[in-house]
């Protein structure tokens, strides 16, 4: 099966990779003049990805703005409160205060959140 690619995509990336790229996929694929697509055989198509692929960034936690960190993970019934409550706020349940739009905390509703707070999750440190 052949990589199909439109020549302008090509020139987009091509500004994002190291140069000889677009000359590399010119030399490498046959150009359609009619359509603007660049047609190449799976294994040409590999080879110009390996060379000319963007470097990994490694993510950095010290690049990440203050607000957007979280002080505290996420947990799971953090995560199903902040679904379910507005639903709950909607139905007009008594497990929400309708003063505060938040759980009651003798609800039941509030025992279950902190309940399933305690579970430990896989990704959480």
């Amino acid at each position: 099966m052949k990589e199909l690619r439109p020549l302008w995509r090509l020139k987009q990336r091509a500004r994002q990779r190291k140069s000889g790229y677009l000359q590399t996929c010119l030399a490498l694929g046959q150009l359609d003049e009619k359509t603007g697509i660049v047609k190449f055989s799976p294994e040409a198509w590999m080879k110009i990805r390996q060379e000319y692929a963007l470097p990994k960034k490694p993510c950095n936690l010290a690049t990440i703005p203050e607000k957007l960190k979280r002080r505290t993970p996420l947990r799971l019934g953090d995560a199903i409160a902040k679904i379910a409550t507005p639903i709950a706020r909607a139905a007009k349940m008594d497990c929400v205060d309708a003063a505060t739009g938040q759980l009651k905390p003798d609800s039941g509703c509030f025992q279950r959140k902190t309940a399933l707070n305690k579970i430990k999750l896989p990704f959480q440190a």
